[in-house]
């Protein structure tokens, strides 16, 4: 499937074959306190997303080929320019307030091509950005 077939996170769900679950549905599967849900439920629509648009890639955890091996990500900083990580275990660090915050999710969120991360960006930044910040 051409991934820029995938607008909605309808889309994404259908072309991968999962049910997509509603918030509520999400949060009583996990049992999840109502302060916690929400994000979970971003994460959950977000990691659809992204294995839809990354179609049959995996990154190869057992290659050495893997050390060095370029993976990209959504970034929470403004301007939302997509930026590359070579490690595969995720992160939130904040050392100095807004100023000097860097980030990195996990594999989950991870996509295999720098275009493939600008198409998410510009067609569920939305959700991203409320992922991160928590603001709708």
């Amino acid at each position: 499937m051409n991934y820029k077939n995938i607008q909605t996170v309808e889309d994404a769900a259908s072309a991968i074959g999962v049910p997509l679950l509603t918030e509520e549905e999400h949060g009583n599967l996990l049992c999840l306190p109502k302060s916690m849900a929400r994000n979970n439920y971003l994460h959950y629509l977000l990691t659809i997303v992204c294995r839809a648009i990354n179609g049959e890639w995996e990154p190869d955890w057992y290659s050495e080929e893997y050390v060095g091996q370029i993976m990209y990500y959504m970034p929470g900083r403004q301007g939302l320019a997509p930026i590359s990580s070579r490690c595969g275990l995720g992160y939130l660090r904040n050392s100095c307030g807004p100023v000097g915050t860097a980030e990195s999710c996990g594999m989950s969120l991870s996509l295999k091509d720098y275009d493939l991360c600008r198409y998410v960006i510009r067609q569920f930044g939305d959700l991203w950005i409320e992922y991160l910040t928590g603001i709708k």
